[in-house]
């Protein structure tokens, strides 16, 4: 069975959902520095259609 992914904004590739879901529940500092490198990185995935799901 092929795992299931999202396509994620900041990477602009699909991640799977466990990685989204970390992303936007852990701290800042332990964010993989892959989904901060464009500028307003907190806004995009605050406004992914992911981030609350």
């Amino acid at each position: 069975m092929e795992e299931q992914k999202v396509n994620c904004p900041l990477v602009e590739d699909e991640i799977t959902p466990v990685e989204c879901m970390e992303n936007r529940d852990i701290s800042e500092e332990f964010i993989p520095e892959i989904f901060k490198k464009k500028n307003d990185w907190q806004e995009i995935c605050r406004k992914c259609k992911y981030f609350n799901c």
